[in-house]
């Protein structure tokens, strides 16, 4: 999203007050697009990336952010990405770790999919 700031830190508290969601559940990046000097005072456009988890912030609340940028006038996207791909593109990353860890990630997702579909409440 394109949001104009003092600075990229305000620009990134710009994205999360405009999505109304909380900083802390998510990651924000922001490079300047372009930039203006005005009277002392620096207007630059950045161009912001957030970066939320499934784990910590889920489809309807996902949904509420990007309902309350178009109400702001962002227009954002949304799109879904592999972790372990997304890895595999960052020069020296040992190639065995990144297995391991993508062996271990799945293990744990099929853990978790097993622990949700078998779980019993206590009887009252």
């Amino acid at each position: 999203m394109a949001l104009t700031a003092e600075s990229e830190d305000v620009a990134c508290a710009q994205a999360f007050s405009k999505m109304q969601l909380d900083a802390s559940l998510g990651a924000c990046d922001a490079a300047v697009s372009t930039s203006r000097r005005r009277r002392l005072v620096a207007n630059t456009a950045y161009d912001v990336t957030v970066f939320v988890s499934p784990v910590t912030v889920n489809e309807t609340a996902l949904a509420a952010a990007l309902v309350s940028l178009a109400a702001e006038g962002v227009t954002a996207t949304s799109t879904g990405t592999d972790p372990t791909e997304e890895l595999r593109n960052i020069p020296g990353i040992d190639e065995s770790s990144l297995e391991s860890f993508a062996a271990e990630a799945a293990e744990a997702t099929s853990a978790a999919r097993e622990a949700e579909t078998t779980w019993v409440p206590p009887p009252p």
